[in-house]
């Protein structure tokens, strides 16, 4: 979602609120009367998990009250400001664990990819992730970073075009960009393109640079 100046559009007065929308991920808190916190996605996916750091830190100020919150997960860099990147970092880090799961659900067991030690010694100077894998993460970018009102079901259609120009070492984490480049109606629905651009930080060029086409109902 790209922000920009409202040109004085937007009403005011006693009667109009407004929520800010955030560089961040959507979700809501629910704090149990007697601490228990779980944290879900728009979704219902539960990010309790992954984010445990921010269950309990508004147990003691509730003082034994149930609540309900609904708002972002955002993280702040060393400049005080909100970086998408910085959180979808956190999210896709490519550990040697992760590569292995994906070389054994397609069978792809090439050293540069599993063997740290052969690798070590290859042209890429470690293990790196398989494209493929990095390309895996596509409809994770897309739930991240578009936001649907009314939505049935979304459906991965296909890739116009896909690129590896970089590779991805193991231990990195990527981020990614995406962009609307298209969206026509369909029969019952919507056919949307997306330019996604995946990096790693520091890196001169894209790990993977892909359209991808989803449809929309």
């Amino acid at each position: 979602m790209l922000a920009k100046p409202d040109g004085g559009r937007l009403r005011e007065g006693p009667q109009w609120a407004y929520e800010y929308k955030l560089d961040g991920y959507r979700a809501a808190m629910r704090i149990a009367a007697d601490g228990t916190t779980v944290l879900t996605s728009r979704n219902g996916l539960d990010l309790t998990a992954e984010f445990a750091e921010l269950t309990g830190v508004l147990t003691a100020a509730l003082r034994g009250r149930a609540a309900v919150l609904d708002g972002e997960v955002v993280v702040y860099n060393e400049a005080g400001q909100i970086d998408f990147g910085l959180l979808q970092q956190r999210r896709a880090r490519f550990t040697q664990d992760r590569v292995n799961l994906f070389a054994e659900a397609t069978d792809d067991h090439q050293c540069i990819h599993t063997d740290p030690e052969r690798a070590r010694t290859g042209p890429f100077g470690g293990t790196i992730a398989h494209g493929y894998l990095t390309l895996a993460l596509a409809p994770k970018f897309l739930y991240e970073t578009v936001e649907i009102e009314v939505l049935q079901a979304g459906v991965n259609y296909g890739l116009n075009k896909v690129r590896f120009p970089a590779p991805v070492p193991v231990g990195s984490a990527v981020r990614a960009r995406v962009r609307l480049l298209d969206a026509r109606e369909r029969a019952g629905g919507v056919e949307a393109t997306f330019g996604i651009t995946v990096e790693v930080p520091d890196s001169d060029r894209p790990v993977c640079v892909a359209e991808a086409v989803v449809l929309y109902r």
